[in-house]
């Protein structure tokens, strides 16, 4: 491919297109601990060296007059922008500051012209340096960041990648496009055409803001980390943490019936499993919380829409809920959302190791998105939440919470919803205070 042609984006970029506003692209992120004697020259080499090696890495995207949905033009060359910076040990927030510059500079690219691929190398100190990756969330998802830090690692040591030929993402975006259209895929059209799926859900919570001014969507958000252990029936972290978070999101809403978006990373074919790309889709799974049922009675009930969702999410399209609005972009999204991310240790890049350590992508403008991701033997749970609707303070007692009810389903598994109490009498004074000072006007 060259930069004389343009290429249709796949159902996942054009999704992203219509919600993302204009002027504010959303973004992915990510940062890399780089342990050893780093060269910034070197570094800049293995950059160019994955730019040449992945076209979506050197992609723009623009819409023709009288279109509403961009196409992508692949470049010849557009080379990554590196920027190297010292950091000071005794300025605490300095890597704050580079992580904000960092995203910032998203907001002031120009996603017709690029470069869209931005890195900043922070030094700190001889053998530890942090790496910075920003790219706009039309050419990247969270496990496309894991897929790229490892052939960072390969690019840096100066071998050859085992694939010379990677799968190309323009050409398996046209494939992803058509396949919800297919003769072939009548059946997943139906599933997702189902009244259940396309339902959409408003539910304000006791701390949401009720008056907030018109701005762009912008998200933060709070953490906290937990130590891996499954129930006592050995539900996996993914069951656990998923069924914890439904369970509290239906104790706050009053709803037994929940639609919570979940992402699936889309690269359940072995030929996908190591591309480089925007492949993630969050699909809405409905799951009935009833009161007088026990946590491990809703594992049992999820299991079967997860394996539905899966078989069919190659075929789940925006479209099937209303082409006016989906187009238009404004139709909402369901405001809750889950996903379970596995960390993948560290990579060899000869005499060099680099680790993600913190990734970040920005694909739906949620209200709440609990993100929960596997390291070592331990589960970091991040938060985000919407700053318009939301404080820190209140998104954190909600994590908080969120971490009592899975705790009491770890321990007791048989004990009926209705009866997980996980606010004691101070922090429930506390939440009240909160809830009835969060609905100022911004």
């Amino acid at each position: 491919m060259t930069g004389n042609f343009a290429y249709r984006v796949s159902p996942q970029q054009a999704r992203l297109w219509h919600v993302q506003e204009d002027g504010h692209p959303f973004r992915t992120i990510c940062q890399v601990h780089l342990q050893g004697k780093v060269s910034g020259e070197r570094l800049q080499r293995a950059l160019v060296s994955l730019t040449s090696r992945h076209e979506i890495l050197r992609t723009t995207f623009y819409c023709e007059p009288g279109l509403k949905t961009p196409l992508q033009r692949v470049h010849d060359h557009l080379d990554p922008v590196l920027r190297e910076v010292e950091l000071d040990a005794k300025t605490g927030h300095a890597l704050d500051a580079e992580l904000a510059v960092l995203g910032n500079s998203m907001c002031f690219v120009t996603l017709d012209q690029g470069p869209l691929f931005l890195a900043t190398l922070a030094h700190a100190g001889e053998m530890n340096a942090l790496l910075l990756l920003c790219l706009p969330a039309l050419c990247m998802d969270n496990t496309g960041l894991d897929n790229l830090v490892e052939e960072l690692a390969v690019a840096y040591r100066g071998q050859q990648h085992v694939d010379d030929a990677p799968l190309q993402y323009p050409d398996v975006a046209k494939w992803l496009a058509e396949i919800p259209q297919g003769d072939d895929s009548a059946e997943g059209r139906v599933f997702w055409a189902d009244e259940a799926h396309t339902r959409t859900q408003f539910p304000a919570l006791p701390f949401e803001r009720r008056s907030i001014k018109p701005r762009p969507y912008s998200r933060a958000f709070v953490t906290r980390t937990v130590l891996e252990q499954g129930a006592n029936d050995g539900a996996d972290p993914f069951e656990l943490l998923s069924c914890a978070w439904r369970i509290l999101l239906s104790r706050i809403t009053g709803l037994d019936e929940l639609v919570v978006a979940t992402a699936f990373d889309g690269r359940e074919d072995e030929d996908l499993e190591k591309a480089i790309g925007l492949f993630t889709r969050f699909l809405p799974i409905v799951v009935q919380v009833t009161p007088h049922h026990s946590s491990r009675d809703l594992f049992r009930r999820m299991e079967r829409p997860m394996e539905e969702a899966r078989e069919w999410e190659d075929h789940f399209c925006w479209l099937m809920r209303g082409e006016e609005a989906s187009q238009r972009g404004d139709l909402p999204p369901f405001p809750f959302a889950f996903e379970f991310l596995e960390g993948r240790g560290s990579f060899d890049g000869g005499g060099v190791s680099l680790t993600l350590t913190g990734r970040e992508a920005l694909l739906e403008p949620f209200k709440l998105l609990l993100s929960c991701e596997h390291v070592s033997s331990s589960i970091v749970l991040k938060l985000f939440y919407d700053v318009r609707l939301f404080s820190e303070s209140a998104a954190g007692i909600l994590l908080d919470q969120f971490i009592s009810v899975l705790n009491l389903i770890r321990s007791r598994p048989d004990l009926p919803i209705r009866e997980l109490d996980c606010i004691g009498p101070q922090e429930r004074e506390r939440l009240l205070k909160t809830w009835n000072n969060s609905d100022l006007e911004l």
